[in-house]
């Protein structure tokens, strides 16, 4: 298996003809474009790694890393997963593999798989073969059969048992291992082969590997174990493979992308989002979409807030470095899902899920979290569990806002960043996201995004409810955006700690009036 990377300049001496070249890079600048899964027609496994890996320096250096292959492998799973859910999406997947159609890849792994999984079988075989008594007749064998020698052994193809039937657990096993250690030599997988097994090498492998289609297809019909009819079924997809590339129609394989920024995309759409919000949300009014939605308990009370994420895949991005434009488009995206509330708010969508985003008694607008997701190859070893593989930057979130201390107005924002290793994300998004962890993610954003509120500002509830609107009638200007009500019918106010003056401007007039006020706890 060899390793190449998007952006990297293309070797010209690698075993590729022009029309599969120009597949793969940039005719201006020769560099590879793409992202995923290669085999030329000497089957030949490339993997060409996004640009995020070729950070790493190490990474890059260690071409026989196992590490590096099981990247590789995990790469490869979750751009077959990627193309399996996005069927219609010819101009993000370029491709010659139907889905229902094993690949070489696929057909190495299912035979590493298999072995893993009977990793005592030959042994187990011998004993019971032991047991039953069964001998070859050697003279006739000898006789009638050219054996292939090897340094230490004399493997008979055509041995023959006394009641004349092929010895064909020994073919098959020889075939079987002698194939394992061919992968694990040419693509250098980690496979335990132990000793004492049937296995040839070098020139006797290739001599018998002419042979195994042949071999396979007579001996076929003569297994009734489940174990034995997959190996056969294995080997023969494996040696059609390698007798086709030793023709001249071998064909190639090819799974690729050169938009792995979307693919990153769907996979933390997939580990955040909610279907019902992506159906009534993601398609905004202005004709833009949204990267990801979901709604999530407020911090204020029972009712739901809506969650607006946007994923950034290129290593090195951040809030500090990204341009002005995305940070706009990000802060549009909240009005835009307002907008769509004040519309529809009668719609089943937020009556059900109790959203309430704008309340036209008292003006308020409920608090959207609003968060870019970076993609890196790095853990956070300072944390645990989750935390390592998806966690709240240090940098400070960017803040919008026209009026100052005032939370609840529709233009004070705040644009918070999180970073997903890219490694773990693309794991579970093969396996399939749970929605156990679907709720560890939200629950990291959320309970991130809560200790940073609870860290600038005061939370007040008004004790005297019936005093607080008269408050209001002749305050109300200097109240406004600064509280929210909650689905109890209480008020919370809520000041910024740094904004002191103004802050005690508020809680100079609730004392003037004796109106009463108690710490509120963040939900």
């Amino acid at each position: 298996m060899k390793f190449l990377f998007e952006g990297q300049k293309f070797n010209l001496d690698e075993s590729f003809i022009k029309e599969e070249i120009s597949r793969l890079t940039d005719e201006n600048t020769g560099k590879i474009n793409k992202v995923g899964y290669f085999k030329n027609r000497e089957n030949d496994i490339y993997i060409i790694f996004p640009k995020s890996f070729s950070n790493d320096k190490e990474f890059i250096s260690n071409q026989l890393s196992h590490d590096k292959q099981g990247k590789a492998i995990l790469l490869y799973k979750t751009l077959r997963r990627y193309a399996s859910i996005n069927q219609n999406a010819s101009n993000e997947i370029i491709s010659n593999i139907k889905e229902e159609h094993n690949t070489f890849l696929d057909i190495i792994l299912s035979i590493i798989k298999f072995h893993n999984q009977h990793p005592h079988m030959y042994l187990t075989t011998k004993v019971i073969e032991k047991n039953r008594g069964k001998r070859v007749l050697w003279s006739k064998t000898i006789k009638k059969s050219n054996p292939i020698i090897n340094k230490k052994d004399i493997l008979y193809i055509d041995a023959l048992k006394q009641n004349n039937k092929l010895v064909n657990e020994d073919i098959l096993f020889t075939l079987f291992y002698s194939v394992l250690y061919s992968i694990k030599k040419k693509f250098n997988f980690a496979i335990s082969l132990s000793e004492g097994l049937p296995i040839l090498k070098g020139h006797q492998f290739n001599k018998l590997e002419k042979k195994a289609l042949k071999i396979l297809n007579t001996i076929k019909h003569n297994y009734y174990s489940d174990n034995q009819r997959r190996i056969v079924q294995l080997l023969i997809f494996y040696f059609q493979i390698e007798e086709n590339s030793r023709s001249k129609e071998g064909s190639h394989e090819y799974l690729l992308t050169s938009s792995f920024n979307l693919l990153f995309e769907k996979i933390v759409d997939e580990i955040i989002s909610d279907k019902e919000s992506v159906l009534n949300l993601k398609k905004q009014i202005d004709n833009k979409e949204l990267d990801h939605v979901y709604y999530d308990q407020s911090f204020f009370s029972k009712r739901n807030t809506i969650f607006v994420g946007d994923s950034k895949y290129y290593i090195g991005e951040s809030i500090g470095t990204m341009d002005s434009s995305s940070k706009y488009k990000q802060y549009n995206y909240i009005k835009n899902v307002i907008d769509i509330f004040v519309l529809k708010k009668a719609s089943k969508y937020f009556k059900k899920n109790n959203i309430i985003l704008r309340d036209e008694t008292f003006e308020w607008y409920e608090l959207l979290p609003n968060f870019f997701v970076f993609s890196t190859t790095e853990k956070n070893s300072k944390l645990n569990n989750l935390n390592q593989f998806f966690w709240k930057t240090d940098e400070k979130p960017i803040e919008k806002t026209h009026f100052q201390n005032r939370i609840f107005d529709r233009d004070s924002q705040y644009i918070f960043s999180f970073k997903l290793n890219l490694d773990y994300a693309m794991k579970i998004f093969t396996q399939n996201v749970s929605s156990h962890q679907k709720k560890e993610f939200r629950h990291i954003i959320r309970e991130s995004i809560k200790k940073f509120l609870q860290e600038k500002y005061d939370f007040y509830i008004v004790v005297d409810k019936l005093k607080f609107p008269n408050i209001l009638n002749s305050n109300f200007k200097t109240f406004n955006g600064k509280f929210i009500t909650t689905d109890k019918s209480d008020y919370i106010i809520v000041l910024d700690k740094e904004l002191h003056k103004d802050s005690e401007k508020i809680l100079k007039i609730l004392r003037d009036h004796k109106c009463d006020l108690n710490n509120f706890k963040l939900i």
